[in-house]
């Protein structure tokens, strides 16, 4: 929060920050976790995959009962995810996305994933955290994806020692910085006060439904899985039109 007053914007503060700590600890010697901490031996991060192959299964249909559901749900939340970082880059940046292209992302997130889970790695999706960290760097368009993507494995191929001494606490001070800046505090204050305040046809007014679906959102993502709490914000706004279309009913009768 202090080092964009003493930077130009065009430099990467959360780079700047991690590296700041890294040397900061490693100086001193701080007792702080770090990257290597839990993983045992981090030599094996700068080795390529080899490719895996399909899973081999005794029975697939009992393995499809357990993997089905858990694959829904991770599969949902990514194509969630990935539409509203498109969403955080059409907000907040002069790069638009092209209207139509949100269908070639979830494509090539799928093709991600498939290619990935073959070489016995996990998949991911569009975040909005790295999109919205990308963007405050200076990143726009393809191109900076690209490099995001570039710089990313040559750092894990190359740089894996460094890598592995970077403390948690500065990842974790970035994110909160960039969840800070994600927030829209000012549209998510107002909708908290006109849900507040006297409705004006009976209970269930537009802002009242409102500010229920965005703390009933956010306590359901918190508590159990992100791909729940929006689906289920999404049932609630769904619900407003019936909702006021039936009090707009009851109050003209």
């Amino acid at each position: 929060a202090v080092l964009p007053s003493f930077v130009p914007d065009s430099w990467p503060t959360a780079m700047i920050a991690i590296i700041f700590s890294t040397m900061t600890t490693e100086i001193f010697n701080l007792p702080v976790e770090r990257l290597s901490v839990g993983n045992g031996d981090t030599s094996w991060l700068n080795l390529l995959p080899s490719f895996q192959g399909l899973p081999q299964f005794d029975a697939w249909a009992p393995a499809l009962n357990i993997i089905a559901p858990a694959a829904f749900g991770i599969a949902t939340i990514s194509i969630l995810e990935t539409l509203l970082a498109i969403k955080v880059v059409n907000e907040q940046s002069d790069e638009k996305v092209i209207a139509g292209s949100e269908d070639s992302s979830i494509r090539s997130m799928a093709l991600g994933k498939t290619a990935s889970a073959l070489f016995g790695g996990f998949g991911g999706c569009g975040l909005i955290p790295q999109t919205l960290l990308n963007l405050q760097s200076g990143g726009k368009g393809a191109t900076s994806v690209l490099a995001y993507c570039g710089v990313m494995a040559a750092s894990i191929l190359f740089f894996s020692r460094l890598i592995s001494k970077v403390p948690l606490a500065s990842l974790a001070g970035v994110m909160i910085m960039v969840g800070m800046k994600t927030t829209q505090w000012g549209k998510t204050g107002k909708a908290v006060a006109k849900g507040l305040s006297k409705p004006e046809l009976g209970f269930w007014s537009n802002a009242r439904i409102d500010m229920m679906a965005l703390l009933a959102t956010s306590l359901v993502c918190f508590q159990v899985d992100m791909g729940t709490g929006i689906l289920l914000g999404v049932i609630l706004e769904k619900l407003q039109y019936f909702i006021r279309n039936r009090a707009i009913r009851a109050a003209t009768v």
